[in-house]
């Protein structure tokens, strides 16, 4: 009993009566945040010498670690998944530790950011505000010099910017719109240990919006679909999806606006014809399609909304009904359709129904992936004129970036249609009347 007391009496000794860490680790975090404390030296454009000039005792306090990492969690117990917080959580803390901010020559990652130039940057602000520094003395000055450089407010909005946005990312592709879609509260918050000391931490909390069902009947059938949401991303609370609708109607008043609603048809239509992303890049394709990434592109007498990658580039399109004050996406048509801007420049050379487009396999975007092009020169040429050829180049970048991936060129497909095509170029196919 005496030797187990003696061991606990001993391990209080070693620990600091404030934080709780040991004097050791107290002090490898005191000399991380001093090396980074020049590292932002650097990218505020000042003398990395300048953080020598402080007392001992000024140094102790500026170079006090006082952020802990950042935490991920649900926001409320039993919304999200355990396995999809710990993916989240896992993908966040490599994203920071592998991301620079500002200049990659200066060696800031996010997480040092985070951490430990939070916490030097934070407590030369405090110390500022409570006088800590003899005015006229070379510490005053230098500590107003680097002050006038850092804003707070805008480091914390802008240096994690890129990180929020891959936590954007990641929240949607676990969402499913008939299911339940996710998103992320972002805020830092200060707790107090012990007589004055605190500790910050940058939190990050992740959302969870349940579907919401409603029928409509379109041409005497009853359907259902879901609607659509733009969960919580950050500082922007959660709301419904919508569009203008004079984006739809010209007439109509610039605050109003049409409810988005997707039906099952729409869903299984876009997994199968977007075959060559996995299911989750399809949830988050959904998705930004009717959030950040809304695009609608006029085609004929009316519009389409389209599917992006990169920004620019439309992998098929979605169509729709309006229903009083509610748009309802009814499906999704593949890029080499005659209903579409660039499928219709391709049946200008060559006029296939739909039939054949499906025979063929041209509604899947892996055809692009499949088939030698090289054979079918006469199909090659059609892809460039209608532009189809880009989104193909496109794909296959996104796929080269995996080094191990083989290619996914199908012999046997291709002699299938370029047999197919070879006999389209014997016979002319006849237009129906």
């Amino acid at each position: 009993m005496s030797r187990k007391h003696k061991s606990k009496a001993g391990y209080k000794s070693f620990q600091n009566t404030k934080t709780g860490t040991s004097p050791k680790l107290e002090r490898a975090q005191s000399e991380q945040c001093y090396v980074v404390a020049k590292k932002i030296m650097l990218h505020y454009d000042l003398e990395p010498e300048l953080v020598d000039v402080f007392t001992k005792r000024q140094k102790q306090s500026l170079f006090y670690f006082c952020y802990d990492q950042p935490d991920v969690k649900a926001k409320k117990e039993r919304t999200v998944p355990r396995q999809y917080v710990r993916n989240i959580n896992n993908a966040t803390y490599q994203f920071l530790k592998t991301t620079y901010w500002g200049n990659p020559e200066h060696d800031i990652t996010l997480m040092e950011l985070a951490t430990y130039g939070l916490s030097f940057l934070g407590n030369l602000s405090d110390m500022l505000g409570k006088d800590g520094f003899i005015p006229g003395t070379s510490q005053a000055d230098a500590a107003q010099r680097i002050f006038e450089k850092f804003d707070e407010d805008y480091v914390l909005q802008t240096a994690f910017k890129e990180a929020l946005e891959n936590v954007w990312h990641e929240t949607r592709r676990y969402s499913k719109v008939n299911f339940r879609m996710y998103g992320y509260e972002y805020d830092c918050i200060t707790k107090e240990i012990y007589g004055g000391c605190r500790r910050n931490k940058l939190i990050i909390r992740l959302t969870a919006q349940d579907c919401e069902e409603k029928v409509f009947i379109y041409k005497n059938i009853k359907r259902k679909a879901y609607r659509l949401f733009m969960t919580a991303a950050g500082l922007r609370k959660p709301e419904a999806a919508t569009v203008p609708r004079n984006q739809i109607f010209p007439d109509a008043q610039e605050d109003e606006k049409l409810n988005i609603y997707i039906q099952s048809h729409a869903l299984q239509r876009f997994k199968m014809r977007m075959d060559v992303f996995s299911p989750a890049d399809q949830n988050l394709m959904i998705q930004y399609a009717f959030s950040d990434g809304l695009q609608l592109t006029p085609f004929e007498n009316g519009f389409l909304f389209a599917c992006m990658i990169d920004e620019k580039l439309a992998t098929g399109y979605f169509t729709f009904f309006v229903d009083n004050n509610d748009i309802v996406i009814n499906t999704f048509i593949p890029i080499v359709s005659a209903n579409t801007p660039e499928g219709k420049k391709l049946h200008e050379i060559h006029s296939l129904d739909h039939e054949e487009i499906v025979f063929l396999g041209m509604d899947k975007l892996s055809f692009l992936l499949k088939v030698d092009f090289e054979q079918i020169p006469k199909l090659k040429n059609a892809l460039i004129h209608s532009t189809i050829w880009e989104l193909k180049t496109a794909i296959d970048d996104m796929e080269s970036e995996d080094k191990e991936q083989k290619s996914m060129i199908d012999l046997d497909k291709t002699k299938f249609v370029k047999g197919y095509f070879d006999k389209l170029k014997r016979k002319p196919k006849v237009k129906k009347l």
